[in-house]
């Protein structure tokens, strides 16, 4: 008897309709085989660093934004004060209601008078800077924040304190002459610089910004040579 159920089993295992283990297997998978293992999730890349190139331009816009603030806040009592017609003691009022201050000294260090002509050719250029400046500080620390690094301060440098000092002059009187010669070499250094930054890094970040903030410094160049 025993040996017929020993037949008995050898032959269900050789014709497949059974398991000498108990074990029925509904697929034909063998039960210890392991499944593919899930591909595992890519690392992330680091973020890509600043390049020495993006870290300097930055740099040179914060310092050309500080300084323009200066030269213009300088500059800003040589512009005329507000027509009127009202009666003013110590001047005089022509036919057309215009008001002439009258003549007198100015000491060293003393608050610069204004200038008609000044201000007719520069009133625009020196709003247009006050009027820009908190925005414009606010596009160089965003594109500061792009590249991962803190907005650059805009401390002036040597050369932008001097620039500075020919404006006010040695005895601290305010040159429009001086404003308008240093408007010119300021604007047309920062234009060079961005231009050559955008030549030399064409696949760089800061591409939107530096685009932008080069329209701007030739819109601004632009009114200074056509008015002075």
């Amino acid at each position: 008897m025993r040996l017929i159920l020993i037949l008995a089993t050898f032959l269900l295992t050789a014709c497949g309709g059974g398991d000498p283990t108990g074990r029925v297997q509904a697929t034909g998978t063998p039960p210890d085989a392991q499944l593919p293992a899930k591909p595992s999730a890519p690392t992330p890349e680091p973020p890509q660093a600043a390049s020495k190139a993006e870290v300097e331009i930055l740099n040179s816009a914060a310092m050309y934004v500080e300084f323009e603030r200066q030269a213009a806040e300088l500059a800003k009592p040589l512009l005329p004060k507000p027509r009127t017609n009202d009666p003013i003691v110590g001047g005089n009022k022509s036919q057309t209601g215009v008001f002439t201050p009258a003549p007198g000294p100015q000491s060293p260090g003393a608050p610069p008078t204004f200038n008609r002509g000044f201000g007719d050719r520069n009133q625009g250029l020196i709003n247009s800077v006050l009027a820009g400046h908190d925005a414009e500080v606010q596009a160089i620390a965003e594109a500061a924040k792009l590249l991962g690094i803190p907005a650059p301060t805009g401390a002036l440098d040597d050369d932008h304190k001097a620039y500075l000092g020919v404006i006010k002059g040695p005895d601290n009187r305010v040159s429009g002459t001086s404003f308008a010669a240093e408007q010119t070499v300021i604007h047309s250094t920062m234009i060079g610089e961005v231009e050559a930054f955008l030549n030399d890094n064409p696949d760089t970040r800061l591409r939107r910004w530096a685009e932008g903030f080069l329209a701007t410094l030739k819109a601004r160049l632009k009114d200074v040579q056509a008015t002075n």
